[in-house]
């Protein structure tokens, strides 16, 4: 009796050791630095004060792409199925700090970035928006 017990507690222990090794700590996500973050990006969800609103978007708008450059400039391209009048412009991104991120002039605070998904949310006029992006 005494030997199952002790290789129950063994058996219990292992499996603790196995799914706590496999579970993705909040260490894993890259630092939030301009270089982990410059890249090209595209929306894939936003939520404006709390109710989504990206099914409302146009297609055209769906597939565009955002380009956060390491010198600090951002190119906002009209890319896939061109929007009528075509879209496209130039302006500047940059970080405050490990939590904040201005992009064309607008500031919000980072959610959520992994590498791969960049997750923002800001403020405007009383506006609460939040846009989620991804990393291409």
């Amino acid at each position: 009796m005494k030997k199952l017990i002790l290789k129950s507690m063994a058996f219990a222990m292992l499996t603790m050791v196995i799914f706590s090794s496999c579970k993705k700590d909040k260490s894993d996500s890259p630092a939030i630095t301009k270089e982990n973050i410059a890249g090209t990006y595209k929306l894939i969800a936003l939520t404006v004060n709390g109710q989504s609103y990206y099914e409302f978007l146009d297609p055209c708008e769906k597939d565009d792409d955002y380009k956060l450059n390491l010198d600090l400039t951002m190119e906002y391209v009209d890319a896939g199925t061109v929007c009528s009048p075509a879209g496209g412009y130039s302006s500047t991104w940059s970080l405050l700090g490990t939590n904040s991120i201005i992009i064309d002039s607008d500031t919000g605070t980072i959610d959520k970035f992994d590498g791969h998904v960049l997750k923002v949310t800001g403020v405007q006029s009383g506006v609460t928006y939040s846009p989620t992006y991804s990393k291409q």
